[in-house]
């Protein structure tokens, strides 16, 4: 940990913690994840145990969590530390050995949900009380025009016609028919001992295409190679033909573009939302207007992160405050340290 914070120095008396800026705990994080690495391989002290839900004790695993996720750390922050993320880049692509990483969904980080209450999956849990959840029109969209074999897995066809039709993020109630729309695919919709996604191989290798992509070192991995890979790895995560139809698809096709990783990226990010929205909110891609029936007006793109909790403007206003300055909209919040987009409000 950065030893400068004060973040959860609570036991040692302070209790209004001054604030560290988002770069010092991205460069701590990198750091940290690094140190990481090394620490598994004293198994004698840092042995896991049966008791770990997520790899069972499987040491091997967590190396290739830490160091996939040490990439998604100076990934994030690629585009506005660049000489910084790309040394952390080439250090891991550049020593497989050392730092191994997520090349196969076997290794995907998934945490499986028992099959009953508390411990039943999210998703499939609320589908017991509720059945209102539509998929929005936007990836729909994206997914029908490219012929994306993973639609029928990531949703169900209207139950009016049978027809895949999203609605529109952010619609009042009574726009739209539930049965005219599409609902959560069944893959995670219908599944009590399903899992919710940490990290996957499909991610990694969208990593790699990027880094390639910008003439990184990569181990001699060129970005096309990284590209196709992250998407067959995608639709093996279903168990779905029809990879080579698919990479032959207008859009979909390694034509030499940035868009086409960030696209595929944001679509094999599915069911783990944080990720793909801060992806979004750093490429800006796919462009996501800003709801049309939000009472909060004048944005053009989605809320820019969390806001702060009441909470902490009661008990820590002297810290927070200067934090507030620029804030027109507290809902909407600013842009990340990560986010370069302009024009976007």
């Amino acid at each position: 940990m950065n030893h400068n914070t004060e973040a959860a120095q609570g036991s040692e008396g302070v209790t209004n913690p001054a604030y560290d800026t988002q770069e010092s705990i991205y460069l701590d994080l990198l750091e940290q994840l690094k140190q990481a690495n090394s620490l598994y391989d004293n198994a004698a002290v840092y042995a896991i145990g049966s008791s770990d839900v997520l790899f069972g004790g499987d040491v091997m695993k967590w190396k290739k969590f830490t160091n996939s996720l040490r990439l998604r750390v100076a990934t994030r922050m690629s585009d506005v530390a660049p000489a910084i993320a790309r040394t952390h880049i080439e250090e891991i692509l550049g020593n497989l050995s050392t730092y191994p990483i997520i090349t196969t969904n076997d290794d995907n980080v998934y945490l499986w949900w028992q099959t009953s209450p508390p411990y039943k999956e999210p998703w499939q849990a609320d589908s017991d009380d509720r059945d209102d959840h539509g998929m929005c029109v936007t990836l729909i969209d994206i997914l029908k025009d490219h012929n994306d074999p993973r639609l029928s897995a990531y949703a169900k066809p209207a139950t009016f016609d049978g027809e895949y039709r999203g609605v529109i993020s952010g619609a009042m109630p009574g726009s739209f028919t539930l049965s005219h729309i599409s609902r959560i695919g069944a893959w995670f919709r219908d599944v009590p001992d399903g899992f919710t996604p940490i990290m996957r191989a499909a991610e990694v290798h969208f990593m790699i295409a990027e880094a390639a992509f910008k003439t990184w070192n990569t181990g001699g991995i060129t970005a096309q190679q990284a590209y196709e890979a992250g998407i067959a790895a995608s639709l093996d995560e279903y168990n779905l033909d029809g990879y080579a139809d698919y990479i032959a698809e207008p859009g979909v096709a390694w034509n030499n573009q940035t868009n086409q990783i960030y696209l595929q990226k944001w679509i094999c990010l599915f069911k783990n939302g944080n990720e793909a929205w801060a992806e979004n909110r750093r490429t800006d891609v796919p462009v996501l207007g800003h709801a049309p029936y939000s009472p909060y007006t004048g944005h053009n793109r989605p809320p820019f992160r969390y806001p702060y909790p009441v909470s902490e403007l009661n008990l820590n206003s002297a810290n927070i405050t200067p934090k507030l300055a620029g804030i027109v909209d507290q809902f909407w919040g600013q842009q990340m340290w990560w986010d370069t987009r302009t024009g976007v409000n």
